[in-house]
Order: structure tokens, then C-alpha cells, then sequence
């Protein structure tokens, strides 16, 4: 099952990209690990699955592929609600 934030804990944000789902960057939300978070919106279903996908494959990795992945990309952690 993939890990998911609710909106409402997110505090601040600022626009970082004029697309059309928009890229945020958060201003106070922190996880263990991450200097620096950002989110995007994505609504369709289609979207939703592929990235919930995402998000539950990094979570099934051992700590040091996790590692890995998360020094060479940006790669989703959570899925908003």
C-alpha cells in the first residue's frame, strides 16, 4: 500500500513551474532524509496508478537500493489525499 500525506499537513508552498498540473515547493513539510520537498497534481486515473505504482516500489526496496534511487533521481514518496 503506498504512503500517503493529506494536503492539509503540507503548510506553505510556492509555484515552481507554470505546468499544468503545477510543480510546488514545500516551504516547512519535512521528511526524515530530504532537505527539500515538492509536489505536483496529477487527477487523472490513469496518472493516480502509475503513481501510486511508484511510490510502492520504492517502499519495497531494501534500505540500500532505496538509497540508490532516492542519490540518483527525483522519485515519488508519498501520494496526497
Amino acid at each position: 500500500m503506498a504512503t500517503t500525506a493529506r494536503v492539509s499537513q503540507l503548510g506553505r508552498w510556492t509555484n515552481l513551474a507554470a505546468a499544468p498540473s503545477g510543480v510546488y515547493r514545500l516551504a516547512s513539510y519535512r521528511l526524515p532524509g530530504f532537505a527539500e520537498l515538492a509536489f505536483s497534481g496529477f487527477h487523472s486515473a490513469a496518472e493516480v496508478a502509475n503513481l501510486t505504482a511508484l511510490v510502492e516500489f520504492r517502499s519495497l526496496l531494501d534500505t540500500h537500493r532505496r538509497a540508490v534511487l532516492d542519490n540518483a533521481t527525483v522519485w515519488p514518496l508519498r501520494l496526497l489525499i
